[in-house]
């Protein structure tokens, strides 16, 4: 186990991860100081990636090769007429295989999410708003949004013109403490609505998760569990609250991680709990593998933790 907390920060919090291979990972997410909002492993080591853009954020990663990686987040402004003391915008920046750039910076709309099926079909998400790349330049995409708002949180496919994004709506309906979320498709020519869930605290279980994975062809989700859409049902597969993300390699080789340390392996058959290591209880967000080694992460708040296992 390793773990990440920049020099001299309050907080290092790595939310998520994407690797061209077990010899080339990323994480990205939150540092309370100017550095450590992304880092790399090399197959030994990890190291801070030192990116100038200013007061930012990363939250989502995704590539197609070592040589082209995308990550989206935020710009951080201080307001000189508060409330509120900072304002935000979106960002986008761009990895060439030599330096990190910025590519596109949008409105006052933080992206959260980030994926493609192609280098040249490429799609991010975040407040009240949906873009397009097309490999060439970024275009906002309509979609709808609720009187309430919408934060697109998760996107993934299975082709150019059958991708899945999910977003949550930004109110709190009856009964309190649930969440709400909107399941969206793009056919290849629009993006509409086609499923709902809410989330309670209770014994309810959601129809679907809201965080979305493309596996070997297939599509998952997760949130309290983990759900396969087969023949355009979602298909619970496994339940443990506290699930958050779901990932793997093949339809024999998927893994989960939540709450509480969680961490459970599919084969193909069952579902079997990984015990990293004796009282580890932090909260792990994401998870990767190419199907010969694994990396997880995590935080307590503080700092990261990342979990590596052949």
């Amino acid at each position: 186990m390793d773990t990440l907390a920049y020099p001299g920060s309050f907080q290092t919090l790595m939310k998520k991860i994407w690797a061209s291979s077990p010899r080339d990972v990323y994480v990205v997410g939150h540092n309370s100081g100017a550095r450590g909002k992304m880092y790399h492993f090399d197959g030994n080591q990890w190291q801070p990636v030192h990116l100038s853009f200013g007061a930012f954020d990363l939250h989502y990663i995704h590539g197609f090769a070592a040589d082209d990686i995308w990550a989206v987040g935020e710009h951080i402004w201080h307001n000189p007429d508060p409330p509120p003391t900072f304002s935000r915008s979106g960002l986008i920046i761009h990895y060439d295989g030599t330096q990190w750039s910025e590519s596109y910076a949008w409105g006052d709309s933080t992206l959260q999410s980030v994926w493609g099926s192609s280098p040249t079909d490429i799609w991010a998400g975040g407040m009240n708003t949906l873009l397009h790349f097309d490999g060439t330049r970024w275009t906002h995409f309509p979609v709808f949004v609720p009187s309430q708002g919408i934060q697109i949180t998760s996107i993934s496919g299975l082709a150019p013109d059958d991708v899945y994004i999910t977003g949550y709506r930004n109110d709190v309906v009856q009964p309190l403490d649930s969440t709400f979320y909107y399941l969206y498709h793009f056919d290849g020519t629009a993006c509409s609505v086609v499923d709902s869930a809410c989330i309670t605290v209770g014994n309810i279980i959601p129809k679907f998760g809201s965080r979305l994975a493309t596996v070997d062809g297939s599509l998952y989700s997760a949130d309290g569990g983990v759900y396969k859409k087969e023949d355009g049902s979602w298909i619970r597969m496994f339940y443990s609250p506290g699930i958050i993300r779901v990932g793997g390699s093949s339809a024999d080789n998927l893994f989960c991680v939540g709450l509480y340390g969680q961490i459970y392996h599919y084969n193909g058959q069952d579902w079997q709990r990984i015990i990293p290591q004796d009282g580890f209880e932090v909260p792990l967000c994401d998870i990767w593998t190419d199907g010969t080694e694994a990396f997880a992460i995590g935080y307590d708040g503080y700092k990261t933790y990342v979990l590596h296992g052949k």
